[in-house]
């Protein structure tokens, strides 16, 4: 069944979807998916629009329809939308589908396009996999050389196992396209697939040559190959072998590793049992006499990468002088601990022994040195400069540096550790350029126990450098929203602290805000003009130049995602109260009037409910900003905002943060009793909300009372559409006097007051909104923009209704802070702060450094002094350089850091705050480098993402696990397909809950998630494992010194965005009935902010059908009993709370009252910390 919605007012969506298919990853030459598939793999994908995408995501299912209720096989919410997923930028290559996995028969794919606009389209296509034939013309060959010399079929033949075998298909003759191979299985994950001759079963290194088959993985005993090939015609055929592998031959070993601790070999032991330390080693075959060669193995079968060869006598394991004595082995590339050594000897009979020897190997004590390395900038013929070093250890050595280069010198040398010691770099004499240089820290046994990385860059006093931060400009904004902006820092040169110097740009949308010539050191404020740009990542760069100096190129990376703010600037519609205007002056901001001058409002509230600010109800030319007398002048149309009725112009404002403090909204309006109103309910005020269904105004009315003009001051309450508060305050008419109106937000006691000003400067009660929508106050901050940073704003408005044109004049705008309601404090506390853009999480150092996550993958280090002022902020992009834009929100320091070796871990997932990626979460590993962190691994990766904000959250080491908090993929346990702000994603395995690893394991697999396995399936298999379940959106936890974590966790903030599973008994899947509980839906409403003493195997309440958890919390709201692990919470946080932090407290102050006390920091409402104390036996508060 096809659907179609089509909005008449923006753009028509064609009833149909393509769904096309290609042979190639590159989608070339597509087809529309239909009839017999004759192929091995195919690339599936709905096309995207040109020139304009306005897809916001695609949903495919496979042989299920759209309103069966089983989730997608797959979602796509970026461009391009491919069936089995895309690579990685930038080339986006289509990843292919095994067909193979598919039964033969007749299949559909449905798909379901949605658009920005939330209309969408169903469409399906209908194909056929045919049955594959069974041939014997598949020609799969085996040969015991890498050049594929004299082939042998492998069908029925018997293989020694200790012969080298390289498998492969001889399609030479055939022309064939595409094979691929199954060993002991017939489908699933093929073993190889190899898109070109040849065709070899263990692959092919970049020269042609085949890899070996690896009997250690397939093993003595029967097998069977299966291989499907697609040949030149297009034809898949299918061929299934069986061969033997034989048990290797146990054969009297001649030979023996032997280990000596000197060079000629004298004083030898068997490796085999021995322990090594102190000096070097000398490893060796014996008796060498009837050795033709010897391959050495460490820590490595056979069928790894060899660590030595040998082809003549002695056979040494680390080679042999030419004086026949052996090369030492220092052992810095062994294990601390167990070891092994392979020897592969041959000897002059043919005759190949495999030999083994374990071994153990002591590590000497450490030496960390502070910093870790240096680097210094000199002009030509100038220096020294001195570096301090400091030198921890585990014990007591004497050190002597070598490596030396002729500009550096160490004083003393030797050196004593632990202990301090310098170095200095001098460019007396030394030519323009950059050198480095190692200097290697040796004890008495020559083995090296630190090395120190030095940097000399030598400048022409007239070719200076800058220095530039950051290196890389990574901004994020919409199209068609104006500006985005990020800030340079420029430092001139050492030897030349003051430099004039200009910028400039090359591309058409990249500016300066203000002039392009500055002097360094300073700040300047770097803009990106999103208009007229489309959605994807755009590039450019910024260069700097002066007199003397190198020229200084910076990348620009600009990342633009779905429009929404035009025609204001996203980042600047949230303002810092007090914010108070008056219009004397171009109050700049991206409203502006009829003549481009600012008004100092940010925000235009939109005709469409629910969609942002927008140009459809912004008319500039009806604004005049008459500067000379102080006036915002503002005429009216006849749009308003009413029940159904939601096209009011010019309503302007701006954002501010609602949840934390009491708003008061004044205005002056400036006579309007002298204007040229006619009781057709012309009128102007002041407005707050969300959008024009849900807002409370305060306006002077004009109206008819008896037919003749009369004069009020309303207050009006809607939300949802529906008027819940209204009251008119009937005044006479004062011409030549000005009105003031107010308006007081206190999101503490959910209220909304209005009020009237006099004369006097007092103000009268007009009406009151109880029980306000907690999405007014933007207390779920899940659904909030973190480039806007708030859903609620507050402005000025007009409109002339029934009547005619008519202009009224504003002398003022303020919002204030009012008193809020402070509990009693027992403690004091010093507060610091240091502005960051989106912080998220944090960790301090053993350099007591803090390094701080910011919302979209930058790493910042701030470092303190004792007083805790910064007096140093770096800023680390490795993540969004690697990635691109990664919503980040954990970090954790390694176990092994040391004050010389930082070694940080961070959580990170897709930036789409609306449309995150399925199991886009991932867990990097940055070390330090020359440059900063730029050493990245991904070690866990696969892990769930909510389409909301909900993902991998914060991360702390318990010795060397590493634990982490998911959030959970639905608002309260249950899919919902409403239009809701998780979107239609269900639960999974590892989501809702507090995990564990331990990435330091041998074999560690952090793969969470392969594309093609069921996102939705039982445990992934992956080394990551559940600690407790049920846990919503748990964003912090500590581990406590009495051995229990504890975690908070967000409630579900609002009423419409989450359900519990549809049914309280295993199968729960599906969506759920989004009408509240008490109307016999699935929907709990608001719930309040917990915390948890988190424990093993033990289940907090939050559903998740993906582990048969079907009962939401203690079963009340499904009349059922709770679950058998169910665990209450230990303290209720309140509502709207967002719980964000937790810590226990370990300072010693507050004379030892607050020690071991938990400190819970609530963002949202109450934006405080609180003091929680717990029970001697740490189970309850």
């Amino acid at each position: 069944m096809r659907r179609c919605f089509i909005l008449l007012l923006w753009a028509i969506h064609a009833c149909g979807v393509d769904i096309l298919w290609s042979r190639t990853s590159d989608r070339a030459n597509p087809m529309p998916l239909s009839g017999e598939l004759d192929a091995l793999q195919a690339h599936i994908f709905v096309p995207t629009p040109t020139p304009t995408n306005n897809i916001q995501r695609v949903e495919f299912w496979l042989d299920w329809t759209v309103d069966s209720g089983m989730p997608p096989t797959k979602t796509e919410g970026l461009t391009p939308y491919d069936f089995a997923g895309s690579g990685p930028k930038p080339t986006y290559i289509a990843y292919s589908y095994n067909l193979v996995n598919i039964p033969a028969g007749d299949h559909f794919i449905a798909v379901r396009v949605t658009y920005k606009d939330n209309t969408f389209d169903i469409d399906s296509a209908n194909f056929t996999i045919p049955a594959y034939p069974d041939v014997n013309n598949i020609y799969v060959k085996y040969s015991n050389s890498d050049d594929r010399s004299s082939p042998m079929l492998l069908s029925g033949a018997t293989i020694p196992y200790e012969d080298f075998v390289y498998i492969f298909v001889d399609g030479s003759s055939t022309g064939d396209r595409v094979v691929q191979f199954f060993m002991d299985k017939a489908v699933g994950t093929p073993d190889n697939t190899d898109l070109a001759t040849p065709f070899d079963y263990a692959g092919t290194d970049p020269l042609g040559v085949p890899h070996p088959l690896d009997k250690t993985l397939v093993g003595p005993g029967l097998h069977s190959l299966t291989t499907y090939v697609q040949t030149a015609s297009d034809i898949v055929e299918k061929n299934t072998i069986l061969f033997t592998i034989n048990s290797p031959v146990v054969a009297t070993q001649p030979y023996k590793i032997m280990v000596s601790t000197n060079p000629d070999r004298s004083n030898a032991m068997p490796l085999d049992g021995s322990t090594l330390q102190g000096g070097p080693s000398y490893i060796f075959i014996e008796p060498d006499t009837t050795i033709v060669s010897v391959v050495f193995y460490l820590n490595t079968p056979e069928t790894g990468t060899s660590y030595h060869k040998e082809g003549k006598v002695p056979f040494d394991f680390t080679g042999t002088a030419a004086d026949l004595t052996a090369y030492p082995w220092a052992r810095n590339d062994a294990n601390a601990g167990s070891n092994y050594i392979i020897a592969a000897v041959t000897s002059d009979d043919g005759t190949v022994y495999h030999l083994r020897a374990d071994f153990t190997v002591i590590i000497p004590g450490t030496v960390s040195l502070t910093p870790a390395s240096i680097s210094a900038v000199l002009a030509t013929d100038t220096g020294p400069n001195t570096f301090q070093i400091t030198a921890t250890a585990s014990s007591m050595d004497t050190l002597t540096i070598t490596g030396l280069p002729a500009w550096a010198m160490v004083m003393p040398n030797p050196i004593v550790v632990p202990g301090s010691f310098s170095v200095l770099i001098s460019a007396q004499s030394v030519a323009v350029g950059t050198y480095t240089a190692t200097l290697n820290f040796q004890n008495s046994a020559a083995v090296t126990m630190a090395s120190l990385p030095i940097t000399l860059t030598v400048n022409d006093p007239n070719n200076l450098m800058f220095d530039v931060q950051p290196t890389i400009v990574n901004m994020i904004g919409r199209p068609d929203s104006g500006d985005t902006g990020a800030v340079i820092s420029v430092t001139g040169a050492p030897l030349e602290p003051s430099v004039v110097y200009t910028v400039s740009v090359d591309v058409m949308w990249l500016r300066t805000s203000t002039s392009t010539q500055f002097t360094a050191p300073n700040d300047f404020t770097l803009l990106a003009n999103t208009n007229n740009l489309p959605e994807g990542t755009h590039t450019g760069s910024v260069t700097l130049q002066a007199p003397n100096y190198a020229t200084f190129n910076l990348p620009v990376n600009l990342q633009l995602t779905a429009a929404g703010c035009e025609p204001v600037i996203c980042n600047q519609i949230r303002v810092a109260l007090p914010y108070s205007l008056v219009f004397v002056q171009n109050n700049d901001k991206a409203v502006v009037d009829k003549n481009g001058v600012g008004t100092g409002f940010t925000y235009v509230l939109s005709h469409a409910p629910g969609t942002g600010s927008s140009v459809d109800a912004y008319k500039p030319d009806l604004l005049w900003m008459d500067t000379a007398k102080g006036l915002l002048r503002m005429k009216t149309t006849a749009g308003i905002k009413i029940g159904t009725l939601n096209d009011a112009d010019n309503n302007i404002g701006v954002g501010f943060a609602v949840p934390n403090q009491i708003a008061v909204i004044t205005a002056r309006l400036v006579e309007p009793y002298t204007s040229a109103a006619t009781g057709n309910y012309e009128q102007a005020g002041i407005w707050f909300g969300t959008d024009q269904d849900n807002y409370v105004k305060v306006v002077w009315l004009s109206y008819k009372s008896g037919g003749i003009p009369a004069y009020a001051i309303q207050f009006v309450a809607e939300f949802g559409g529906v008027t819940v508060a209204e009251h008119k305050e009937f005044v006479l008419n004062q011409p030549g006097l000005d009105q003031l109106l107010r308006i007081i937000v206190d999101p503490f006691t959910r209220k909304i007051y209005g009020q009237m000003g006099g004369q006097t400067g007092t103000y009268l009660p007009l009406g009151t909104a109880e029980n306000v929508p907690s999405e007014v106050f933007g207390f779920d901050a899940a659904g909030i923009d973190p480039v806007i940073g708030t859903r609620s704003f507050a402005g000025v408005m007009t409109t002339h209704r029934k009547g005619v044109q008519t202009q009224f004049s504003f002398g003022s705008f303020d919002i204030e802070q009012g008193e809020r309601p402070l509990p009693p404090m027992d403690f004091t506390f010093d507060r610091k702060s240091h502005p960051l853009t989106h912080p998220t999480n944090m960790v301090f150092g053993p350099d007591g450094k803090l390094y701080v996550t910011e919302l979209y993958g930058n790493v910042h280090t701030l470092t303190y002094d004792s007083n805790l002022n910064v007096v140093e902020h770096q800023i680390c992009t490795t993540i969004p350089d690697h990635f691109g834009p990664r919503l980040t929100l954990g970090i954790a320091m390694d176990p092994t850091s040391t004050p010389g070796n930082i070694i940080l871990w961070v959580s990170h997932s897709s930036p789409d705050l609306r449309a995150g990626g399925l199991n886009s979460g991932s867990i990097s590993r940055l070390s330090e480098s020359s440059s900063g962190f730029s050493n990245l691994t991904t070690p866990v990766t696969g892990l769930p993402r909510a389409e909301a904000n909900h993902g991998p959250n914060s991360m702390a080491f318990i010795g060397n696990r590493l634990w982490i908090t998911i959030g959970g993929n639905t608002g309260a346990g249950g899919a919902v397909n409403n239009g809701m702000e998780f979107g239609v994603r269900e639960e999974q395995w590892l989501s809702a809950a507090l995990l564990y690893m331990d990435p330091f394991e041998p074999g560690f697999d952090g793969d969470c998630y392969d594309e093609g396995e069921d996102p939705w399936g039982k445990d992934p298999g992956c080394d990551v494992s559940i600690w407790a379940t049920g846990l919503r959106n748990s964003y912090d936890f500590v581990h406590h010194s009495n051995g229990m974590i504890y975690a908070t966790d967000n409630g579900l903030g609002s009423a419409n965005t989450g359900t519990y599973p549809r049914v309280p008994t295993p199968p729960c899947w599906g969506f759920a009935d989004p009408a509240p509980y008490y109307d016999g839906g699935d929907n709990p409403l608001e719930q309040t902010d917990l915390l948890y003493n988190v424990k093993q195997g033990k289940y907090y309440g939050h559903g998740n059908p993906a582990r048969d958890e079907c009962v939401y919390k203690d079963g009340s709201y499904q009349g059922v009993p709770p679950l058998p692990n169910f665990v209450p919470p230990m303290a209720d946080l309140g509502m709207h709370a967002s719980p964000d932090g937790i810590t226990e407290y370990k300072g010693g102050g507050g004379c030892g009252q607050l020690e071991g006390n938990l400190l819970v920091v609530r963002y949202s409402l109450g934006d405080d910390i609180r003091r929680i104390v717990l029970s001697a036996d740490g189970e309850s508060v």
